[in-house]
């Protein structure tokens, strides 16, 4: 986005808006890593960890039971919606599919139908096109992996020995990777 300022006026204007979709692959493996925390038979599903980590925290301080309390609404309302896509056929003989869609539902259709079990949401996906499938899994993904960050941070306030500090994502940045790799 850039975003001009008039220094006399204080006015604004945006003159470029851009949205960069990461690419197809990248998203489809982000999502299939989260998958197992989402099905509810998997022993990696979230409500199994967070259930091990209430009983984890029994005797730990109030504000861990509400942090895992806050962690299990938003895993519930996982993903999250963010914006209705609704699409109409632009020819008047009304022969191209209509979307009436929210991103999340799109998501969903996208990693259970599309990478799961085939072609099963084959017509809402095709009717969307790459761009916006991507861009509804890519906001999926993210949620995702922001969820799994908490859900960790958790876990080490209550067990740092099954849970070190290093491993947190968001401790992790480029200048620490970079420092990292062998010249």
């Amino acid at each position: 986005m850039t975003l001009r300022v008039d220094k006399e006026t204080g006015n604004t204007s945006v003159t470029e808006l851009r949205q960069v979709i990461p690419p197809k692959e990248q998203v489809a493996y982000a999502l299939t890593l989260l998958r197992p925390l989402t099905l509810k038979s998997d022993r990696l599903a979230w409500p199994k960890v967070l259930d091990a980590l209430a009983q984890s925290s029994a005797d730990a301080a109030g504000a861990h039971a509400e942090k895992i309390t806050e962690l299990r609404t938003a895993w519930g309302s996982y993903p999250a919606r963010r914006m209705r896509i609704m699409q109409a056929p632009i020819h008047p003989s009304g022969a191209e599919p209509t979307v009436d869609a929210w991103d999340n539902e799109i998501a969903r259709k996208f990693l259970y139908g599309d990478l799961v079990h085939g072609d099963d949401n084959a017509e809402l996906l095709d009717a969307l096109g790459d761009d916006q499938v991507v861009f509804s899994a890519a906001a999926m993904a993210s949620d995702g992996f922001r969820l799994v960050n908490n859900t960790y941070q958790v876990m080490h306030w209550l067990r740092s020995d099954i849970a070190p500090e290093e491993a947190f994502f968001s401790l992790r940045d480029s200048q620490q990777d970079s420092a990292e790799q062998p010249e």
